[in-house]
């Protein structure tokens, strides 16, 4: 059996649903049985599952990498140093899980630089810093906006305040706009059909908004404050 490809955060479509079918109501007593174990580094990134490969991040002692597992025996196909470690008081790590489309892995790291990387051999792409090139600082307890796929645009939280939310051209990373103010918040930007637009939805620090995907115009904004800017699901 081959179950669908999970290729992003929350899967396929950023719904948390699957599409298969014929699934067992229950595991045995005894637990599923474990196919293979792999033990990696520090972090809180998920995995996504996609042409026979399992890509998520992690870090060591001076490093954080995206890494790419063989999904049958869950051995190292290769690994990539995508920055310096990052350490924060609500725990070390990257936080963002990679979007995996057309051959490329694009990933975000705890203190939010995002990078390109050829998903067959981790050859890297590009790089940005978002929160560096708006001089914003990164989120308080780290960014954790998983990268989401529109179009030619990866799209990530920023946190500034002439970029909320800001839309990367996905073959160079250069900027193809930039749309909102305030913090970042810790949930991950999604696409959805409202009034019969598409549009992007992100709950940022102290707000909700809908956004052009194209464009990057605010088609509206409603106010959603939390204690600490902790917007995350």
């Amino acid at each position: 059996a081959e179950a669908d490809d999970w290729p992003q955060f929350l899967g396929p479509n950023r719904t948390g649903i699957s599409a298969e079918t014929g699934l067992i109501d229950s595991f045995p007593e005894t637990g599923p049985q474990v196919v293979w174990r792999t033990p990696l580094g520090v972090g809180m990134a998920n995995v996504a599952v996609t042409d026979g490969k399992v890509f998520t991040l992690l870090q060591d002692d001076t490093s954080q990498y995206v890494i790419a597992l063989d999904e049958a025996n869950g051995k190292q196909v290769w690994q990539t140093a995508v920055a310096s470690r990052y350490t924060n008081g609500q725990g070390n790590g990257p936080r963002a899980t990679p979007t995996v489309s057309d051959g490329t892995v694009y990933t975000f790291t705890g203190e939010g630089v995002l990078t390109a990387l050829n998903a067959d051999d981790g050859e890297r792409r590009w790089a940005v810093n978002p929160a560096e090139a708006f001089k914003v600082k990164p989120a308080e307890y780290g960014m954790a906006s998983s990268p989401l796929i529109v179009g030619d645009a990866v799209v990530v939280q920023v946190g500034a305040k002439r970029a909320a939310v800001a839309a990367y051209n996905r073959k160079d990373g250069s900027l193809l706009w930039a749309a909102g103010s305030g913090a970042a918040g810790y949930s991950s930007p999604v696409v959805m059909t409202l009034a019969g637009q598409q549009q992007i939805v992100a709950l940022i620090g102290a707000a909700v908004m809908g956004i052009d995907p194209v464009s990057g115009e605010t088609f509206w904004e409603f106010d959603y404050e939390t204690e600490y800017d902790c917007n995350t699901a």
